[in-house]
């Protein structure tokens, strides 16, 4: 064991204890691994990286916090080349073995990297056309990684971004990020397979959870073998999303026993770039939504499944002067799903790209007023044009897709609201096997 107090931390809130912090763990890894101890207090820390065979542990009322200082996060871009989306606070690299335990606080400060306040998010600063916003973690290329029993919150940017990792266990993790500052997410997990995630509770200000593979990282493979269960999820944005980063490909990921309140959107498959999204299992879950203002993607659909083209000006999402196809999104299936919120299901392919083999058995869905927004609208953004449908609210409203399925799904709404007409299913150009 490898007390950071005998390399000189202070834990005080005042001093900085990033040297003393980064010692115990170098020397814990030079000599084989073993336990990083964090007593409780409070240890300011600028950027750091976690080693191989390490169990960084922090002690009931022990908390780790970001020195607010622009000059030592710029080095560390979270994505390499691109220094435009963000650095990154606490990092491992090509590690086995590493894990964080313990009762105690990972603080990002997320407020404080802010620029000004406005009514429905926080303003973010820009150093000319660099975003310095540091995620709270990344981890890029670890096997056998383990995050259990701690708090991470107030991160500036993404909390966990997991990069082409392996046999991943996240668990009994309250990851509570300010719910105005946007790109503040909960887990990212992009290009990695075998990840479990079990008994969170999370709040973020945008994606609670998201699926994806980034154009950097596409080389390392799809995002694959996910199982997200027994999670309760809030989110200003989407509490889970699949895409709409996707250029490898995500599959085979199961989610169950799911609490999604208080969000803008509930889950979310997003096709815009050329991976495909497929074998996907959501089950037993409670999803309430509302709106919470156009700054934030999503219309309070509590399920939402889009393929849309990118617009020309995300030049930096793809390669070439035209925007990739969306890539396949096929055999998605949700049941025991119970919805209550401002909007109701939505299906939307393109003429490039039309979801298939979409299954809703037992999906109820309770349309009923949260706020003063206007009813009747459905959010496909990111893509081509303004990306706001007017349309009625329907239960379920299925565009340009194939092999729809609907099995004992129930549809109903409260009285006074505008624009919602009894039917329960609205189709356009789309092949509904049964309803």
């Amino acid at each position: 064991m490898y007390n950071v107090r005998d390399f000189g931390s202070v834990g005080d809130g005042i001093h900085d204890d990033t040297v003393a912090v980064q010692q115990a763990i170098d020397e814990c890894a030079a000599h084989g691994g073993g336990q990083v101890l964090v007593p409780a207090g409070t240890y300011q820390c600028g950027p750091f990286a976690l080693r191989g065979s390490i169990n960084l542990h922090l002690e009931p009322g022990a908390t780790i916090q970001a020195i607010v200082d622009w000059d030592r996060f710029r080095p560390f871009s979270a994505f390499g080349e691109n220094t435009s989306e963000g650095t990154v606070w606490i990092r491992a690299d090509d590690a086995e073995d590493v894990s964080i335990t313990g009762g105690g606080t990972i603080d990002g400060r997320g407020v404080a990297f802010m620029k000004d306040e406005e009514h429905t998010h926080y303003n973010y600063y820009f150093d000319g056309t660099e975003d310095l916003r540091p995620q709270l973690m990344q981890l890029r290329c670890c096997r056998r990684v383990r995050l259990h029993g701690v708090t991470l919150r107030d991160s500036a940017h993404w909390g966990v971004h997991l990069i082409g990792c392996d046999d991943v266990a996240l668990s009994d993790l309250r990851i509570l990020n300010n719910l105005k500052v946007r790109n503040a997410d909960g887990i990212d997990i992009d290009s990695s397979r075998n990840v479990r995630i079990a008994n969170c509770r999370i709040e973020s200000g945008d994606d609670s959870i998201c699926l994806k593979s980034r154009r950097e990282f596409a080389h390392l493979g799809p995002t694959e073998h996910v199982l997200i269960t027994n999670c309760s999820l809030v989110s200003t944005s989407c509490a889970i999303k699949l895409g709409s980063e996707n250029v490898a490909g995500i599959r085979n990921v199961v989610g169950a026993n799911i609490t999604i309140t208080e969000s803008n959107r509930g889950i979310a498959v997003q096709s815009r770039d050329e991976g495909f999204v497929e074998d996907v299992t959501f089950s037993n879950a409670l999803i309430e939504t509302r709106r919470f203002g156009d700054v934030w993607w999503g219309e309070a659909e509590p399920i939402s499944i889009t393929a849309a083209m990118r617009d020309q000006t995300e030049q930096k999402r793809f390669t070439g002067s035209v925007p990739p196809t969306p890539g396949p999104v096929r055999r998605i299936h949700f049941s025991n799903i119970f919805c209550r919120g401002e909007n109701g299901v939505f299906v939307s392919g393109c003429e490039h790209s039309r979801p298939q083999e979409i299954d809703f058995s037992r999906v109820h869905v309770t349309v009923l007023r949260r706020t003063d927004f206007p009813s009747g609208r459905y959010d496909v953004r990111p893509c081509q044009g303004s990306g706001i449908l007017e349309l009625e609210t329907h239960g379920f409203r299925i565009h340009h897709a194939d092999a729809v399925r609907l099995q004992g799904c129930r549809y109903t709404s409260t009285p006074g609201m505008s624009r919602v007409r009894n039917d329960t299913i609205a189709s356009v150009d789309a092949d509904v096997l049964e309803a």
